[in-house]
């Protein structure tokens, strides 16, 4: 991967920056800048540049804006650049749906899915005015639904437009809910009367027979509703007006409209006052009147007897009175039918896509809980979507109470709730899904990732993670990244684990003030930072005040001394006969105190804290975290507690591994030259083929303990921050996933 060269004048603030990226002694750079400096013109510009627009001096605006990124010799290719906002990231994630896909899928779903669902709210409000249903997108669903296949409402109305299209309908003029309400009171109704209803039928039938005007022949039937389409037909009065005449199954001539709808009356009139038909109907009418709740069926009935002889269908009667309120809306419907079909393709292709991104989602998934801390837990399901009816992958939320393992005190939460109840560093732990996804997603390709302040309000154990997962990310052959950042201690960590080259990778930003110019000079990196610690006589004091005495050592005395090396084998599981290192257990507390008074005269431990000053050092530490993790309510705010438990956490962690590598596989005892920790953990990482339970144990370990032990970097902000929960969970898993070994 190559260079990239930035040249940028009067563009968003800055007035010229000129500097190249070197990314050859490592894919990543890193730039401290504080606040107002460069940073958001910085992402700015170069948002401009990938977007393909102008730039331009929102100050200045008479002056020229010039941007140019060239990598190697060529433009840097826009579709090749993602940045991430941790500010402006989370209303980005505020979309329509929950449909889960990259960014620029979901935009365009999300796109497509609001002009549908606000023309189909638009044609239920047309519906609902004429069947006068209170709930036309439920009854729709559930009246055309078949076999108890799910369909859409536009896969629904797309199927049964040609019937309304084609057909002439008959028109009602009840209430929909009075006759096939949500109770579903009539439809019980009719089942428990339905010999009653029988009778009627039968009845209706016999007296229909006899009729001149309708007829049930050889079951062919022209009965009310067959003539009452003829009539709605030709009402208009053309038929008849250009001299057609209609002659009935006998001698009768009908030469008018008016002529029809007298003999259609006068027969409906003659069937239902029949005295059969009229003792079945009142047997029915006498079974409603004993049920109040049925009043407004009633009421249509009264008006309309024939009705009944429908409703022994009530289901096929169900589909025929919505068929007919559709007809009466059928301009909308066809509009509606036609923007559906315009997006059919559109949202087919989106689908497909989004069905190949689910297994990266999943895989981002796994990275986010491994990596990161939330007060909720998350995955990746399967959701009908309303509108749609695809199973979309949508992401699914439970919120759990902190330092409660109960796993029933998880619930489940709606993406609209957590962003009411979450703080903001903790919803921005929830957007780094998105994000992840995103690199996940286009890692295979080259890609230059800018984080703009990514750290920026979360705490430092979701620091260390993201800083792990960039760590990751120089592995990818396709990768390179620059970060921005205000806060120094960030800055100082990621130089440290990602193993930058100061002059090369770690930039501090200068501006002139005058012609605003920017610098990037070679990082002043302060590695060592004298720290003050609280004079205490406590015992728990005095344990943890090791890594800062060895810091002391390290500035006081010569480099190696044998007091920096005695206390450095304190922090480390040094087992076996090292070239400079002595055996931890060797090293008594009475040795641990001479260099302690030695660094400091005028501390004074008094009166004694240690029963006995030849014990191991190491084993009062293992104690005094035994004691830490037995009170009820340990002190959160006092340091001491956090770092004796990380360098418990760290001993045990380097127990288990030398006695995996020297018992389990028979090796020599581990040697190191470097920083021994880290060695150590590269050396027994590759004797894992599978990313296993203490390949996840150790790199909590690697996360969450380096910064409480090297109190060089300690700037307060890693152990204030950092739960007191976390490290007594990391401790007690630690301590019992391991019990075979000890330090």
């Amino acid at each position: 991967m190559g260079n990239i060269r930035v040249h940028i004048e009067n563009c968003y603030g800055i007035g010229k920056l000129d500097h190249t990226f070197d990314f050859s002694q490592k894919p990543t750079v890193i730039v401290y800048a504080p606040n107002g400096m460069m940073k958001t013109s910085f992402t700015k510009t170069l948002k401009a540049y990938a977007e393909d627009r102008a730039a331009e001096d929102m100050i200045y605006t008479a002056r020229t804006s010039t941007m140019t990124f060239d990598d190697g010799g060529t433009p840097l290719k826009k579709d090749s650049i993602y940045i991430v906002d941790a500010d402006n990231y989370v209303p980005a994630v505020k979309s329509v749906t929950t449909f889960l896909a990259s960014e620029e899928l979901k935009r365009e779903y999300d796109a497509i899915f609001a002009e549908l669902d606000q023309a189909l709210k638009e044609f239920y409000g047309k519906l609902k005015t004429v069947s006068q249903s209170s709930d036309c997108p439920g009854e729709i669903r559930s009246t055309f639904t078949e076999g108890g296949q799910e369909k859409t409402d536009f896969e629904i109305f797309e199927k049964i437009l040609p019937e309304v299209r084609s057909q002439t309908h008959l028109t009602y003029d009840f209430k929909y809910n009075d006759v096939f309400d949500k109770g579903g009171k009539v439809r019980a109704f009719l089942e428990k009367n339905r010999a009653k209803l029988q009778e009627y039928f039968d009845a209706y039938q016999r007296v229909l027979t006899t009729s001149e005007f309708f007829k049930d022949i050889n079951g062919c039937v022209f009965g009310t509703e067959q003539a009452g389409t003829v009539l709605k037909g030709l009402e208009d009065g053309t038929f008849f007006g250009v001299g057609h005449r209609l002659q009935l199954n006998g001698s009768t001539m009908i030469d008018s409209y008016d002529g029809l709808k007298a003999q259609y009356d006068s027969e409906l009139a003659r069937i239902v006052n029949d005295a059969a038909v009229k003792k079945a109907f009142d047997k029915i009418d006498k079974a409603i009147g004993a049920n109040q709740s049925l009043r407004d069926f009633k009421a249509v009935l009264v008006a309309h007897n024939e009705y009944l002889t429908e409703l022994m269908d009530y289901d096929a009667f169900q589909k025929k009175v919505w068929r007919s309120y559709l007809s009466q809306v059928l301009a909308d419907l066809e509009a509606l039918n036609s923007l559906y079909q315009s997006k059919k393709a559109a949202l087919a292709e989106i689908y497909r896509r989004a069905d190949a991104e689910q297994e990266t989602w999943r895989r981002v998934i796994t990275v986010f809980k491994d990596r990161f801390y939330a007060p909720f837990e998350v995955d990746v399901v399967n959701q009908r979507s309303v509108l749609f009816r695809h199973d979309d992958a949508v992401l699914k939320f439970s919120y759990k109470e902190i330092g409660n393992a109960d796993a029933n005190c998880k619930v489940p939460e709606p993406e609209d709730v957590l962003k009411d109840v979450l703080s903001r560093g903790e919803y921005r732990a929830f957007c780094i899904l998105q994000i992840l996804f995103e690199i996940e997603a286009r890692k295979k390709k080259p890609l230059l990732i800018v984080f703009d302040d990514i750290a920026d309000s979360f705490d430092y154990r979701n620091k260390y993670a993201i800083i792990e997962y960039i760590r990751d990310l120089q592995q990818e052959p396709n990768v390179r990244t620059i970060i921005l950042t205000h806060n120094l201690d960030f800055y100082r960590t990621v130089y440290s684990r990602l193993g930058l080259k100061r002059t090369v990778n770690c930039l501090f930003a200068q501006k002139d003030i005058h012609s605003r110019e920017i610098f990037l000079n070679d990082g002043a990196f302060l590695r060592n930072l004298i720290l003050t610690w609280i004079n205490s006589p406590s015992r728990r004091v005095v344990l943890a005040m090791l890594p800062f005495i060895r810091n002391l050592v390290e500035y006081m005395q010569p480099p190696n001394s044998p007091d920096y090396l005695r206390l450095t084998a304190c922090l480390h599981n040094i087992k076996h006969r090292d070239p400079q290192l002595p055996i931890t257990r060797s090293i008594s507390v009475q040795d641990v105190l001479t260099v302690y008074h030695a660094t400091i005269p005028r501390l004074t431990i008094s009166p004694p804290i240690f029963s006995n000053g030849g014990n191991a050092w190491v084993e009062e530490l293992k104690q005094e975290a035994v004691a830490i993790a037995a009170e009820q309510t340990p002190n959160e705010t006092a340091l001491e507690n956090k770092v004796v438990l990380a360098m418990v956490i760290r001993l045990q962690a380097e127990a288990f591994m030398d006695d995996y590598l020297v018992r389990i596989l028979g090796q020599q005892p581990f040697i190191s030259t470097k920083p021994r920790f880290g060695e150590l953990f590269d050396t027994w990482r590759k004797t894992q083929t599978t990313v296993n339970a203490d390949v996840v144990l150790l790199n909590k370990v690697s996360m969450m303990t380096p910064e409480h032990i090297h109190l060089n970097s300690f700037m307060y902000e890693p152990l204030v921050d950092m739960s007191l929960v976390s490290l007594l969970n990391l401790y007690k898993e630690v301590m019992q996933k391991w019990t075979q070994v000890s330090f």
